[in-house]
């Protein structure tokens, strides 16, 4: 056999080779006879020249030549023996065959290690333990990116068993010169994907402890391998741990990292997590903390499909929103702040899609009404129907005024409005000045007919109606006045409701004379009166000491076929009673009970105050009684006003029927005196008001 000196080879890297380069690619599906893998290796490939210790020359090709002119047996075994049994009867003379016949059969794209790196691998396959890999090495020498890249190749192989065999072997070895060149962080890196990609989980578990150990510093590669492997198990808390732990350390995440936690925190349901994660990749990108690091092949395209990947699941969380029976305002809001934070942007068909599947709920309008702005602010176009969608959504939720909002959005940018539109916005104005109307909120009412005709909305009769009554209720007739004013002047024809508000509106504040100028001209036009307008103008003339013509109001009423409600008896009665008429009082609550009208707290107050009017203190008193028992609210001023016609008639006082004082019952006097600047409705020539046009 030949010197000793021809079998020790070294194969090492020039110093152009220093450089290396990871890669890191997706690998496909592969399954082969006992299991199935899935997942990502990477590939760490120094080029290198081959060095033999005899000829001291840097000639590639001369070096290889020298050991192929060495090697003794035939080729043709070689070849024979290419996928030959995977076992470990393989030895150091049959790898250096190996080397020979792969440096034979060498591509032109193949670098100058890749034969040695295919022999190893081929000699290496089937060894079950670190022995075996030494008998087969034996006194070759090769420089650690040689082995790494074996190593590779053998996960590649789904040789998981034979990579940590020569991972051990590795880590006891001597070299030939008695130095050591022990597995640096590549080495484990490289068998650590191959763990993974195989899931042998517990394995590498104990692979990481020996880095620590051997005081090897992990490093990104080493965080997202393991990172990979957490997410592959479905143990998404402790992926984010590492993650947060390799941020502590100053490590800066890649496009891998942020990859596998999106996907691992999506698969567990933590969307606002996913868009945290997404925001400091945005960040980072932006602040340029990542320049240093090379870019790798399809990173562009792999950066694309992430950000598809959020925004379909932000998408699809939208989605499961709208059709939980348990979702609240809050959590969207929270999920639309991430969206925002981390600038993810809904492409126009998704937004179209989430608005038109909104409506089911009340709280539907908000996602709707933020979509809406969003496609705003990317100027995607918005139909008609589409806009007249979430008006009609957010009228139902009582946001009127962001529907308003939208209408002025259609009158400025765009699509104009419909007569749809029109009547939706319609609807939303009455239903806010019916609000104000039932408030006494005039001024809002006001507001609400000057909005309207500013963005071309022609107010209809009932929201005249409806301003006339916030009018009455806040006792303000020159409000009033000027509302009908206008309602005339802009066309619109008053009706009883109409006359009937102006006509409350005048009793409240006193102004009897004009309330009976308004009823006859609502005579003299052919209005009939409804029995609104009928109690009011009864109200009326019993408050001018009018009786008998509001007694005639009252029979031409039920002459006309309406039926006198609890409302018109109490007129009356308030009518005797200003009179202090008690026994009219006493007679038109007897006709009450007879007409099966149930009287009130306010009838048998009024019945009181006109039978002490006029010192009848004994029917006062058992009328007093009387409404104690049927458990009717009592004021404490008509106590007083027994007590009082009791001891002004030296009667005697019954404390026990009789009972505690009531509370006291503060009541606010509106002030129905004219503010400053405001038209004193006395000098208003209410009939030629009525006139106008009519």
């Amino acid at each position: 056999m030949a010197p000793s000196v021809y079998h020790c080879v070294h194969f090492s890297a020039p110093a152009s080779a220093f450089s290396s380069l990871l890669s890191c690619r997706i690998g496909p599906k592969v399954q082969c006879k006992n299991h199935i893998s899935c997942g990502f290796f990477v590939t760490f490939s120094p080029s290198f020249v081959v060095e033999s210790f005899r000829p001291q020359s840097t000639d590639t090709s001369n070096l290889l030549g020298s050991i192929l002119s060495y090697v003794d047996g035939d080729c043709k075994q070689a070849e024979k023996n290419r996928f030959g049994h995977q076992n470990s009867t393989k030895n150091n003379e049959s790898l250096v065959r190996r080397i020979q016949h792969e440096t034979r059969s060498r591509r032109i794209t193949d670098r100058d290690s890749t034969p040695v790196v295919r022999a190893l691998t081929w000699a290496l396959r089937g060894v079950k333990d670190e022995e075996t890999v030494g008998v087969i090495v034996g006194n070759l020498e090769f420089q650690m990116s040689i082995f790494t890249s074996v190593i590779q190749k053998l996960g590649m192989e789904k040789k998981p068993q034979a990579a940590v065999a020569l991972l051990r072997w590795l880590q006891r070895r001597e070299g030939g010169d008695g130095t050591i060149d022990r597995p640096n962080v590549f080495t484990y890196n490289s068998l650590l994907g191959v763990l993974k990609a195989n899931h042998c989980y517990e394995m590498a578990t104990m692979i990481l402890e020996e880095m620590r150990e051997n005081g090897i510093s992990s490093d990104i590669v080493t965080c997202n391998t393991v990172i990979s492997m957490y997410e592959q198990q479905g143990r998404p808390d402790e992926a984010l741990k590492v993650y947060e732990d390799l941020r502590t350390t100053g490590m800066v995440p890649d496009l891998f990292t942020y990859r596998t936690m999106i996907q691992a925190l999506a698969r567990s349901g933590k969307c606002e997590r996913v868009l945290e994660l997404y925001r400091d990749l945005v960040h980072q990108e932006r602040s340029g903390s990542e320049n240093g690091r090379p870019k790798l092949k399809r990173e562009k395209e792999q950066r694309q499909e992430l950000a598809v990947f959020v925004v379909q699941l932000c998408y699809r969380r939208i989605w499961s929103w709208l059709s939980s029976d348990t979702s609240t305002i809050k959590e969207l809001g929270q999920l639309f702040a991430g969206m925002r934070q981390a600038e993810i942007r809904l492409d126009e068909k998704m937004c179209r899609n989430l608005i038109r599947a909104c409506g089911q709920r009340v709280i539907d309008y908000y996602p709707a009404k933020w979509l809406y702005f969003n496609m705003r602010e990317q100027g995607f176009y918005l139909n008609v129907s589409l806009c007249n969608h979430i008006i009609r959504l957010l009228g139902k939720a009582k946001r009127w005024w962001a529907a308003l909002g939208v209408y002025e959005h259609m009158m400025s940018v765009g699509p104009p409005p419909e007569e749809t539109t029109h009547r939706l916005l319609l609807s939303h104005f009455q239903i806010l000045l019916n609000s104000a109307g039932k408030r006494g909120i005039w001024k809002w009412a006001l507001q609400l007919l000057d909005k309207m005709q500013e963005k071309g909305i022609k107010p209809d009769s009932f929201a005249w109606n409806a301003a006339l009554i916030a009018c009455g209720r806040a006792h303000k007739p020159a409000a009033a006045i000027e509302v009908f004013q206008r309602m005339t002047a802009a066309g619109q024809q008053p009706g009883v409701l109409s006359y009937g508000a102006l006509l409350s509106a005048l009793e409240k504040g006193n102004l009897t004379s004009q309330a009976e100028q308004v009823w006859k001209h609502m005579l003299k036009v052919g209005t009939k009166p409804n029995e609104y307008a009928y109690t009011t103008m009864i109200t009326v003339r019993g408050k001018s000491g009018n009786y008998s013509e509001a007694a005639d109001l009252f029979y031409d009423m039920q002459r006309n076929g309406m039926e006198p409600t609890v409302v018109t008896h109490n007129a009356m009665i308030t009518a005797c009673a200003r009179a202090s008429d008690g026994q009219g009082a006493v007679k038109w609550l007897q006709q009450m009970e007879a007409s099966s009208v149930e009287p009130d707290s306010i009838t048998y107050s009024q019945v009181i105050g006109a039978l002490a009017s006029e010192g009848n203190w004994l029917l006062a008193t058992s009328y007093y009684i009387k409404m104690r028992n049927l458990g009717l609210p009592i004021s404490c001023s008509v106590y007083d006003v027994v007590l009082k016609v009791s001891e002004a008639n030296n009667a005697p006082i019954d404390h026990e029927l009789l009972g505690p004082r009531p509370l006291d019952i503060k009541v606010r006097h509106r002030d129905r005196k004219p503010a400053a600047g405001e038209i004193d409705v006395t000098m208003v020539n209410i009939d030629a008001v009525v006139s106008t046009t009519f």
